[in-house]
C-alpha cells in the first residue's frame, strides 16, 4: 500500500484543472484517479480543500518475498489550500480490495461526533458478483475528525461508529437476500442524525 508518511505542499499552477492537478501529483506512478475529484467550497473552517481518490495494484508480499498475487488498493487524500496556490497533501485513508477493487461511492460531510464540525464520510463498496453464485455488493462507511489544526497533520484521524459495520446488498450462494441499511449518503445522514449527532 502507498500510504502517506509525512504531508508534503504542492503547487497548484495557474489555470490548472483540479484533475490535471491531482494527476500531477499522484502518489504511485502507475495510479488512476477513481471517480470525480471534488473541490468544495467549505467544509466547516476549511476553504475549496480537493478530494482525490487514487486506484492502484502492487504485488502481495509474503515473508518478504512477492507472492505472485496483485492486490488493488484506493488511496485517499485531502489537499488543503494555502498561499500562492499551494496545497498541503494530507492522507485520508487506503481501501483495500474485499474480493474486487474498492470504490468510492460517496464523499459527504455529517456531525458524526460531538463537537460542532461536521466529519468527512467516504462510503465505499466492492462488487461481489464475480464470486460463484453471488450477486451484489458489500458496503462499508468510514468516518474521519475534522483537522483541527491542519499544519501539524499528515493523516485524518479515522472515527468509529456503532452500527456501521460491513453490510451485504444482494443475493448469496443459498439464493437468500440481504438488504444493506446503510447504502447511501443519505441514510447514513438519516442514522447519526437518529443517533443525536
Amino acid at each position: 500500500m502507498a500510504g502517506y508518511c509525512s504531508a508534503q505542499t504542492f503547487q497548484r499552477n495557474i489555470g490548472e484543472s483540479k484533475e490535471d492537478f491531482v494527476k500531477r501529483i499522484k502518489p504511485v506512478q502507475s495510479a488512476e484517479i477513481q471517480g470525480e475529484v471534488l473541490e468544495v467550497k467549505q467544509w466547516n473552517n476549511l476553504a475549496n480543500s480537493i478530494f482525490a481518490f487514487y486506484e492502484y495494484s502492487e504485488e502481495g508480499i509474503e515473508k518478504g518475498k512477492p507472492n505472485g498475487l496483485n492486490y488493488s488498493y484506493v488511496d485517499g487524500y485531502l489537499l488543503i489550500p494555502s498561499e500562492n496556490n499551494r496545497y498541503k497533501k494530507i492522507f485520508i485513508d487506503t481501501y483495500a480490495e474485499e474480493g474486487a477493487t474498492a470504490y468510492v461511492e460517496s464523499v459527504f460531510f455529517a456531525n458524526a461526533d460531538r463537537d460542532a464540525d461536521k466529519e468527512l464520510g467516504v462510503l465505499c463498496s466492492w462488487d461481489q458478483s464475480m464470486h460463484y453464485g453471488i450477486s451484489g455488493r458489500i458496503y462499508q462507511v468510514y468516518f474521519y475528525d475534522f483537522p483541527k489544526a491542519t499544519d501539524k497533520i499528515s493523516k485524518l484521524k479515522p472515527i468509529q461508529i456503532k452500527g456501521f459495520d460491513f453490510e451485504f446488498d444482494g443475493t448469496n450462494d443459498a439464493g437468500e437476500r440481504s438488504v444493506a441499511k446503510f447504502n447511501t449518503a443519505a441514510k447514513i445522514k438519516a442514522e447519526l442524525k437518529r443517533l443525536g449527532f
